[in-house]
């Protein structure tokens, strides 16, 4: 598996970027920032606050996301529902960025993470970094 991740700020284009070089090199691109809004998502749905990782934590086991990926494009699912537009929607987004910053992941802070590691369960050890 060849893993590589792209840092930078939000709206610098990483996504596009990714998604370009994935299709003309043929690699499968999987959109990691997704899978933080479709969790921010879940939280919301839950009725949770998503400034309060005490709140979130407790659904992780039981966030259901996959992926699928299709001519068209990727598609994120959550409980088996495709939310790949919802995800998308300016709330889901806010609750990404709210409990991603909250440093809700065990032992970490999510300001120390560096691209590749954020998603520990999805990358452990990407094999090319650069800084």
């Amino acid at each position: 598996m060849i893993a590589v991740a792209l840092d930078g700020p939000s709206g610098a284009g990483k996504s596009t970027i990714a998604q370009e070089a994935a299709r003309q090199l043929g690699f499968l691109h999987v959109d990691t920032g997704a899978l933080y809004r479709a969790i921010g998502l879940l939280a919301l749905r839950k009725g949770a606050d998503v400034t309060d990782p005490a709140q979130v934590l407790p659904l992780l086991p039981e966030a259901e996301i996959s992926l699928r990926f299709t001519p068209e494009g990727q598609r994120i699912l959550l409980q088996g529902e495709d939310v790949s537009e919802e995800v998308r929607a300016p709330r889901a987004s806010m609750a990404a960025s709210c409990w991603s910053s909250s440093g809700i992941w065990p032992g970490r802070t999510t300001s120390s993470w560096t691209a590749g590691t954020s998603a520990p369960w999805f990358c452990p050890t990407p094999p090319l970094r650069s800084s």
